[in-house]
């Protein structure tokens, strides 16, 4: 261990560098090199589509869009009448006048004008205006001029107007149009009169420069009598006119807080601020351009935009963040590590050139050349006592007892490598060292109460035979219950306790995960962890139990590659990268909610931060250590941007053909690239492009887009920075192209850009060609319909015929089939009836032979009906079943019941439907009973069909078949099939589970008792 002696109050001058610092403001440089046409810029002019449009000297005039420049000069275009253009102007009708020194030019959004201001001199044109009626003037150096007709007129001396060189015209609130020239000042009022107000009181009385502030005083700057206020009457020097540092005042701007911004000669800028009348100056060492300032602009979102005289332009968006580097004083190009001390310096980590200390605008500088050592410093510590802590890189720590002393510490002391990562102090004093391979070095301090300089440690390493998961620590973090996190290159992460390592857990996904650069604990208790190439993770340090789930979050950040992580007061989480720095937004659960992303174009330049380089000090500010210098964030200058990009179309293009290069379309095509309403395109000019740009000079880098074809697409293309929108092959319709566009706080443009036009289809879809073919195809689809229908006529006719002659047949046959019964039982019946003649029972012999003709003449009589009551079907049962218990000598008895609701007068069914059922019930049921058998037959309603039902006590359809089969086949009752036929027929389906449906009865103990025949026939009324 060695203690060196540094003078660090004593001997300044001798020990180190002492560099005085100038503020690096957010200045955004462009010139030659990003695409400006020239470096001398002498006018500038926001138009109202948003593009910043500069003048120089001698490159003619350049556009920009925020991402990209457009320059005109003579070479290209030679309407362009001069490459110097001294003013720029945008009149209300949108007209872009560009005053040149050899005259005037114009520009309507497509073409360049020149507009001859003289015929026979050549004019240098300074200064253009519009007054409130719309006339347009112009200085000159050699008068006023007015435009009339198609030309120039200049204003008379003898009408008040002034003499002479013409250097600056304003229209202020009251629309009076003030002139500057070499002779003073005039008004010219709203009525047209030109008035001298005068020159009282100015120093010098050429007034090249004019703004009006926000209580409506008229500021003039000269060329060498400084800045001068106007009350109506005379002139009143500025109090500040010996603090410019130069009398020339080449512009000056009113800025929307009402901060007065004062263009010199060589001074750079001066702002004159409202709050309290305070200066605030600008030069080259504040990162400006140059110092000889031409020019000034404020656009749409409040940046001021800086013409200058060799250095292009610079565009000023306030101090969210300030930049040291090298220029500045530092000593290294990249800072490490960042920390404060008690007295409020800044301690800063160097990149191989020792540290350097911040402190109330300058920067000392410790290294090799003032005693120290040139080595990196990847940490700093400020402990309990006010010392900080040095960790180094290769050569151990170096502890800063005090401003005069400071001691080493390397391996030969105790501790496990000399190669320091981080640097933390527990709650109860002790330090803990993370090593690039040495574990982690616990130093317990040691007091010797007789010489404070000999405070020393005694130490104790872990290394992974003590629990460490791996000897390579990247970072460290002290929790609430004095737990001594760890993060490690590739094993995750752990803690340890009482000199124990309590737990070590890989994190979840994969090995990018387990790489632990950083970590912070928020004030919710979760600690946020910084992977390489994993994202983030999130972790909750007080369980209940002794686990600790993590989650992850990487969706929306710039770069999964983290390498630092802050808190700052508002508790947002910030994310530092190699590609700068993202502000995570938590809700109330602590889940990343919102991403905010600052990279160059946010003003952080530094882009690459360097490992847990980051601090957050007593104002609130948070200082980024990055490998190009130091970045301070101020967060009382957050605005969020809430102007919407504003977009316009930048090219239309027909099968990739600029619309204005195309004969047929040119005219189409209006100022400053809108189309007009009523485009029409063929069936074969179907492929449009639409180019487009939404400037946002606060972020232009990201801006996004979206768009769709309204009455081809219903939802809007997803969110992209492309600029071009191509429809390939779109069919015959009428469109309207819509687009907006998002800048980089979510606000959308409130109307979306809209481009319509028609694409018509060939002849051959057009109405009138479709009513022509429709009109003949109409003529021969009715001849031809006409013939068809004759010759279906015919053909009707003789299918007509045909059916009715089947449909006769079919009636003859059912007819026929009606009459047959059962010849057997003809046969008993009459035999028997003879048997009773034979005996001689002549009365029996009558009843019955009676009985037997009405049952012939019923079933002749019916057979020519289709329906018949049901009252004459039963009566042919009645005579049937009497006959069948007279030829059988009565071995059965019968039972014909009708329900209620059946009517059996008025309700027709088919004849003969039910006797083929109750034929067969005698022939295959009681006949072949041992013992007088039963038939019963019962007619009831359901809904629109009568049921039937014919119940037996025979001996069952298994006995039956039986004894049939034994039998000859004719003994087979024709008159079934026919019954089943008739049913078919009407319910014109052949589905027998609907119309008959036949059930076996059975008695208790499971024997054969008889048959029933459920009959659904459908029923008619008695017209």
């Amino acid at each position: 261990m060695n203690r060196r002696n540094f003078l660090i109050l004593a001997l300044p001058i001798l020990l180190w560098t002492q560099t005085g610092l100038a503020q690096s403001f957010d200045f955004r440089n462009y010139s030659v090199g990003q695409g400006l046409a020239q470096s001398q810029v002498y006018a500038l002019l926001e138009d109202q589509r948003g593009y910043i449009w500069m003048g120089t000297q001698g490159g003619g005039l350049s556009r920009f869009d925020g991402q990209d420049f457009h320059t005109w000069s003579t070479t290209t275009q030679p309407e362009l009448i001069n490459n110097y253009v001294l003013t720029l102007f945008e009149d209300s009708q949108g007209y872009l006048w560009i005053g040149t020194k050899a005259g005037l030019s114009r520009f309507d959004g497509l073409r360049l004008f020149s507009y001859p201001i003289s015929d026979s001199i050549s004019m240098e044109v300074y200064a253009v205006a519009e007054d409130a009626k719309g006339n347009i003037y112009v200085g000159t150096h050699r008068g006023l001029y007015r435009q009339e007709g198609g030309g120039f007129v200049l204003q008379t001396v003898e009408n008040g107007y002034p003499p002479g060189k013409i250097h600056t015209m304003m229209l202020d609130a009251d629309k009076d149009l003030w002139v500057g020239h070499e002779g003073g000042l005039t008004k010219i009022q709203a009525d047209g009169q030109a008035i001298d107000v005068g020159r009282a009181g100015l120093v010098n009385r050429e007034i090249i420069s004019l703004a009006e502030d926000l209580e409506g005083n008229i500021w003039a700057g000269t060329l060498g009598g400084g800045l001068h206020s106007f009350d109506g009457t005379r002139f009143t020097e500025f109090r500040g006119n010996s603090r410019l540092r130069n009398s020339v005042v080449f512009d000056l701007l009113v800025d929307r807080e009402g901060n007065l911004w004062i263009a010199t000669l060589k001074a750079g800028a001066v702002v004159r601020q409202a709050r309290d009348s305070s200066l605030m100056f600008f030069s080259d060492a504040d990162g400006l351009a140059r110092n000889h300032i031409r020019c000034l602009l404020e656009d749409s979102w409040g940046n001021i935009w800086l013409g200058t005289s060799g250095g292009g332009v610079s565009k000023y968006h306030g101090q969210e963040f300030i930049h040291y580097d090298r220029s500045n004083g530092l000593a290294g190009r990249s800072i490490y590590s960042v920390a404060q001390d008690s007295a409020g310096r800044f301690w800063l980590g160097n990149h191989n050139q020792g540290f350097s200390i911040f402190d109330k605008g300058e920067i000392t500088s410790f290294n090799r050349q003032s005693g120290y050592q040139n080595v990196q410093i990847k940490t700093i510590l400020r402990d309990q006592q006010d010392r900080m802590w040095l960790g180094t890189y290769g050569q151990g720590i170096s502890l800063f007892l005090n401003d005069t002393t400071y001691k080493e510490f390397g391996g030969v002391d105790g501790l496990g490598d000399s190669y320091i990562w981080d640097i933390e102090e527990d709650k109860g004093g002790h330090i803990w060292v993370a090593t690039a391979g040495g574990g982690i070095t616990e130093m317990i301090p040691v007091v010797d109460t007789t010489d404070s300089l000999n405070w020393s440690f005694d130490t104790r390493i872990y290394r992974t035979g003590d629990g460490l998961p791996q000897n390579r620590i990247n970072c460290l973090h002290i929790d609430s219950l004095n737990r001594i996190w760890f993060g490690t290159m590739g094993r995750g992460i752990g803690y340890i306790q009482a000199g124990t390592v309590r737990m070590s857990q890989s994190l979840p996904g994969g090995s990018s995960n387990n790489s632990v650069r950083s970590m912070v604990e928020d004030e919710s208790g979760f600690l946020w962890i910084g992977t390489a190439g994993g994202g983030v993770n999130r972790m909750f340090l007080y369980p209940e139990q002794d686990t600790f789930p993590v989650r992850s979050f990487s969706d929306g950040l710039t770069s999964e590659n983290v390498y630092l992580l802050a808190c700052d007061r508002q508790q947002h989480i910030w994310i530092g990268t190699e590609a700068g720095v993202d502000r995570a937004t938590l809700d109330p659960d602590r889940n990343i909610i919102e991403i905010k992303h600052f990279g160059r174009s946010e003003g952080f330049v530094g882009i690459e931060v360097c490992q847990n380089a980051v601090f957050l000090d007593s104002s609130d500010n948070l200082w980024f250590g990055t490998v190009n210098g130091i970045t301070k964030y101020n967060p009382r200058t957050n605005v969020e941007d809430t102007l919407a990009p504003k977009i316009s179309l930048t090219e239309t293009s027909l099968l990739y053909t600029p619309l204005q290069e195309l004969p047929d379309f040119r005219a189409w095509v209006e100022p400053w690239g809108d189309i007009q309403r009523g485009l029409e395109f063929s069936h074969k000019q179907n492929t449009l492009s639409f180019g487009f740009i939404g400037i946002n000079h606060h972020n232009p880098e990201q801006v996004r887009y979206s768009w769709r074809m309204k009455e081809w697409e219903k939802d809007w293309r997803p969110e992209t920075y492309q600029r071009e929108a191509t429809y390939p092959q779109l069919p015959p319709g009428a469109y309207t192209f819509q687009l907006k566009a998002v800048n980089e706080d979510g606000v959308w443009t409130e109307k979306p850009l809209e481009v319509s036009f028609t694409i018509n289809p060939p002849y051959w879809q057009t109405w009138l060609f479709r009513g022509i073919v429709l009109t003949l195809l109409g003529l021969i689809v009715a001849i031809s319909f006409r013939l068809r229908v004759n010759q279906i006529r015919r053909k009707v006719d003789r299918e007509r015929q045909r059916l009715e002659m089947e449909k006769d047949l079919l009636d003859l046959e059912q007819k026929a089939l009606r009459l047959q019964m059962n010849p057997h039982f003809i046969f008993h019946a009459l035999n028997s009836i003879q048997h009773l003649i034979a005996q001689q029972d002549a009365k029996t012999a009558r009843y019955y032979l009676a009985k037997f003709a009405r049952l012939m003449r019923n079933v002749l009589e019916n057979s020519r009906e289709s329906m018949i009551p049901i009252s004459e079907e039963i009566q042919i049962l009645e005579d049937y079943l009497t006959i069948e218990q007279f030829s059988r000598e009565k071995n059965f008895d019968y039972q014909i019941e009708i329900d209620e609701w059946v009517d059996p007068d008025n309700f027709l069914i088919p004849p003969m439907l039910i006797q083929p059922f109750v034929e067969n019930a005698i022939i295959h049921g009681v006949a072949h009973l041992d013992h007088n058998g039963h038939i019963r037959i019962k007619f009831e309603r359901i809904d629109q069909h009568v049921e039937c039902v014919i119940i037996d006590n025979g001996i069952g359809r298994e006995q039956a078949t039986k004894i049939n089969s034994q039998k000859d086949q004719h003994h087979k009752s024709t008159a079934l099939v026919v019954t089943q036929e008739r049913l078919d027929i009407l319910h014109n389906s052949g589905d027998w589970d609907k119309s008959i449906v036949i059930k076996d009865l059975a008695d208790p103990a499971g024997r054969p008792a008889g048959t029933q025949v459920l009959l659904r026939i459908p029923v008619k009324l008695i017209d």
